[in-house]
């Protein structure tokens, strides 16, 4: 994505617009009662002390500004040429269950030197996530999960009794935040940060389930925008059937990418062969509870399709090609590796995926 942040550094940075510094606002977020927004205590962060940490209280519920309040947990790493500084820039890499505060941690290394120069990089815990007030659910019952993928009306029942379950139990244990955990609390947490910096408007880039962040905050506050970008854009407007059906497109295009990267790249152990005939015979393998991890664990189709979309993301052609042949050979790939996409979040980050993912569904204008 470098060669991306490179342009978006160029039109971000060649903008004559700078940013002024206004006093702390007391307006309230469109359509919510008013309340204050108090200033960020700033201080090293103990990951990299190059970059502050603070914390920003803000309500649970935004319709009862006096009410419960929580911590967001928010980052900044100065612009590095304050004389030359245009902004600041609000980042989230995404989930929903991604941490900003550790996105901002490598920011030098994600974004171009021009944004690096000229932004102050801001980021942020999502209520909900990480240290912002994380959701959380019984261990013991998370390990009790049924197959999330049910091959009968009786394990779709089972596991339809157990989110039930698991929902009265992460409220329980969550408290009033796990009703409050939408992406439209999100975007008016966005816009508090705005107020709490004093920035009149703010730029900002979300990646993936970011840009989800960024349409709700466009769509709520955009006289509040100076620059937006959005990457691997997902379209908040669709229900949840039509949702997935983008997703099953979009994972059918990182396939057949990576089966045109074997045909043309000697590399692959798979180059001169049919790997779409190799790929069909090992979902069947695995479908028919033959395929093992190191550990002796099965990997699932929905194991084997989940490693589609993870490489992806990287692209990654070369690696999931070798462990693919791995596995073609009978050998069985390392756990830590056969798991990774399934288990590679946490409980807690899987928990707060969840909850924000359900929350925003609930919501008129989330469509998600």
């Amino acid at each position: 994505m470098q060669p991306m942040m490179r342009v978006f550094g160029a039109a971000l940075a060649s903008s004559a617009l700078v940013l002024g510094m206004s006093p702390l606002a007391s307006a309230a977020p469109e359509g919510q009662p008013e309340f204050p927004v108090g200033a960020i205590d700033w201080k090293p962060c103990a990951e990299v002390p190059t970059i502050d940490c603070g914390f920003l209280t803000l309500p649970i519920d935004y319709g009862k500004p006096n009410g419960e309040k929580f911590q967001l947990a928010v980052s900044r790493r100065k612009a590095n040429d304050q004389s030359k500084r245009i902004g600041a820039m609000v980042i989230n890499p995404g989930g929903p269950g991604g941490s900003g505060v550790d996105f901002s941690f490598g920011a030098d290394r994600y974004f171009s030197k021009d944004i690096i120069d000229k932004f102050d990089v801001i980021g942020f815990d999502p209520r909900g996530v990480a240290r912002s007030q994380p959701i959380k659910c019984s261990a013991d019952l998370l390990r009790k999960q049924p197959s999330d993928h049910p091959k009968t009306v009786a394990e779709f029942d089972q596991l339809v009794a157990f989110n039930k379950e698991l929902r009265a139990d992460c409220r329980k244990q969550s408290g009033p935040i796990f009703d409050h955990a939408s992406t439209k609390d999100v975007a008016n947490d966005i816009d508090s940060i705005r107020r709490a910096l004093g920035e009149k408007k703010i730029n900002y880039y979300g990646v993936s389930y970011g840009t989800i962040m960024g349409q709700h905050y466009a769509e709520q506050y955009g006289k509040n925008i100076r620059a937006m970008i959005i990457d691997s854009n997902m379209d908040h407007s669709l229900g949840t059937w039509k949702f997935l059906e983008t997703e099953a497109r979009g994972a059918d295009g990182v396939f057949n990418e990576w089966v045109k990267w074997s045909d043309r790249d000697a590399s692959s152990p798979f180059h001169g062969k049919d790997l779409r005939k190799i790929w069909k015979d090992l979902l069947a393998e695995a479908a028919r509870g033959e395929l093992k991890g190191e550990q002796g664990n099965v990997i699932t189709a929905e194991d084997l399709g989940a490693g589609v979309v993870s490489m992806g993301y990287g692209p990654s052609w070369k690696r999931f090609a070798d462990q693919v042949a791995q596995l073609v050979q009978g050998a069985p790939v390392p756990a830590k590796r056969s798991r990774r996409v399934r288990r590679s979040r946490t409980r807690s980050r899987a928990s707060s995926a969840t909850t924000t993912t359900c929350a925003s569904a609930r919501g008129a204008s989330t469509r998600r």
